[in-house]
Formats: C-alpha cells, structure tokens, sequence
C-alpha cells in the first residue's frame, strides 16, 4: 500500500518537472521565432531605404562605415581605413580622407 503512494509520487513528479521544461522550451522557441521574425522586419527596412531613417530618428547611427586600423607603407604614420559596401557586392576600402585603396 506505501509503495503504490510512494510510486504515484514519483510518477506525479516527473510528469510536473516534464510539464515545467515543456513550458520552458516553448517560451524559449517563441522568443526565437520573434527575434527571426524582429530581423526579417528590420531587414526589410534596410532594404527598402527605410532603416536609415528610422535609426537615425531613433539616435542610432547604423549607415557609418566600420573602421579598422591599417598601417600604410607609404606612411610611417597608421591611416584608418572603412569598408564601403560598393555595387555588385564589392566591399571597397576608403581612407579618412574619402580615397579609394
């Protein structure tokens, strides 16, 4: 009689721990799904000419190039340098002074 308790217990108890890390792999899963879904949006924005206008409203400024530091041979100081995405898909470097490298 004991052992029938003690095994209903047990059974309860992993059928409520398998319940709670269902519950957490789905709230886990949506938050995938809205932050793919997040992406797919702003990624349209950006592709319609719309994302500089909204981030620049919003304060963020993500049309700057990324800057990388470059030490050049013909200079004994170090230049930096930015990656502008050209057409066709070919990245050019650009100088401080807006020359091509």
């Amino acid at each position: 009689h004991i052992e029938f308790k003690l095994n209903l217990i047990q059974q309860n108890a992993k059928f409520f721990l398998q319940l709670l890390q269902n519950q957490k792999s789905n709230t886990l899963e949506w938050i995938i799904i809205g932050l793919i879904g997040l992406e797919c949006v702003l990624m349209c924005l950006e592709m319609s000419g719309m994302g500089g206008v909204l981030f620049e409203s919003l304060g963020m400024d993500f049309t700057s190039p990324a800057v990388v530091s470059s030490s050049s041979s013909s200079s004994s100081s170090s230049s930096s340098l930015a990656v502008v995405e050209g057409s066709g898909g070919v990245d050019t470097a650009v100088d401080a002074n807006g020359v091509k490298r």
